[in-house]
């Protein structure tokens, strides 16, 4: 009754659990409640989602291959089938998907499962035009994550006031090559000079023309503004490194300029530390979704840190980030300014980029249409 209370006529919540032989799905809508078994089980529904997720990882950092990446339709139009359509069909006036998945399911991004094919599609010459024969889930509903029912139900205290609008930190400086400069998931060596960054960051501080704003760029990225500022910020953006660490979730980190030659870098632990009010946090790094962390140790990670610092929602990636992904950043702020919630403003920023054809440096054509490019940022919802 709480649920339903909280949730509107077109919101559709579903709550998954892997079991050994079967998949439990709970679902509520503002007048519908119930549960069902799913014809698989955990290793069954584990298997398909690796194959459909891990040709869309498999990639050395900023080196994105697109000959390689493969994402299987008819795959995501089964995976489509198992999982969402029986609940979908029980409540036809549902608009909005709120999702908590459960092991492996964290893996999956929902909005471009496949839900039909269209019946008069013609290929071109464009890379990637195949994959607009599909419609995808992100077509029909907006798409949010919870971590528990307990995230949906949690009230988001928000400041009487924001001093910033925005804050946006991005194009760290990298540490000199030092095969002894210690990173804090306990690798070596130096991160790599992200321009890509730069230009981003930049796109925003465009967009927020005439608004309380601050951007940190280059040496400006440092621990000192980033431990003044994010706590004013209503929209709290990132672009830059970010490091997980599976083993030990606390010591994940993403990177800040490099300061007297040595990397510098702000792990989970000190996120805690800070107050983060923030209506919007934007992560916009590799993988800062820590996905293979799954189910509830999730909630010990860099993401969880964040939920604890008390912002209200959370865009991450789930693979690596490149020049075409890291697009639906601008695209998404742009929507969120107009209104209607992040859901609405993420799936609006999503479809914009599928809908495009951009034209290489060498001439060739590239689709977006390609679930690796729109699809990699996900939202997580940490208060109602």
């Amino acid at each position: 009754e709480r649920l339903q209370e909280r949730l509107l006529p077109s919101q559709l919540l579903l709550k998954y659990v892997l079991l050994e032989e079967r998949i439990l799905v709970f679902f509520v809508g503002a007048d519908i409640a119930g549960y069902e078994f799913l014809p698989a089980g955990r290793a069954q529904a584990a298997a398909m989602v690796r194959r459909l997720s891990e040709p869309l990882q498999d990639f050395a950092r900023g080196r994105v291959d697109y000959l390689r990446i493969h994402f299987d339709l008819d795959l995501a139009r089964r995976l489509y089938d198992l999982l969402l359509r029986r609940a979908v069909e029980r409540c036809p006036q549902a608009d909005e998907l709120v999702i908590i998945p459960d092991g492996e399911l964290y893996m999956l991004p929902f909005e471009a499962l496949v839900t039909r094919f269209r019946d008069a599609f013609q290929l071109d010459d464009a890379l990637f035009s195949e994959y607009s024969a599909a419609m995808y889930v992100i077509q029909d509903f907006k798409v949010s994550y919870c971590f528990s029912l307990a995230d949906f139900l949690r009230r988001f205290q928000a400041p009487r006031g924001y001093p910033l609008m925005l804050a946006a930190f991005g194009y760290p400086l990298p540490a000199a090559a030092d095969p002894g400069a210690s990173s804090p998931a306990g690798g070596g060596g130096s991160l790599a000079d992200i321009p890509s960054t730069r230009s981003e960051v930049l796109s925003l501080d465009k967009l927020f023309s005439g608004a309380q704003r601050r951007v940190f760029l280059g040496a400006d990225f440092n621990r000192e503004n980033f431990r003044r500022y994010a706590p004013q910020a209503r929209i709290l953006h990132l672009a830059t490194h970010f490091q997980g660490d599976a083993r030990e979730p606390l010591r994940s980190a993403f990177f800040f300029s490099a300061e007297n030659g040595k990397p510098s870098f702000c792990d989970a632990r000190q996120v805690l530390g800070l107050t983060l009010p923030a209506e919007l946090v934007i992560l916009s790094a590799c993988e800062t979704s820590e996905k293979d962390l799954l189910g509830f140790r999730l909630v010990s990670g860099m993401t969880a840190a964040f939920r604890r610092a008390g912002c209200r929602s959370l865009v991450a990636s789930l693979w690596p980030v490149d020049e075409f992904s890291s697009q639906v950043v601008p695209l998404l702020c742009r929507e969120y300014l107009k209104g209607g919630g992040d859901a609405a403003a993420l799936r609006r920023a999503k479809l914009a980029l599928l809908g495009r054809t951009i034209v290489l440096a060498n001439g060739a054509h590239l689709s977006l249409a390609h679930p690796f490019l729109w699809a990699n940022y996900v939202l997580y919802r940490f208060c109602r």
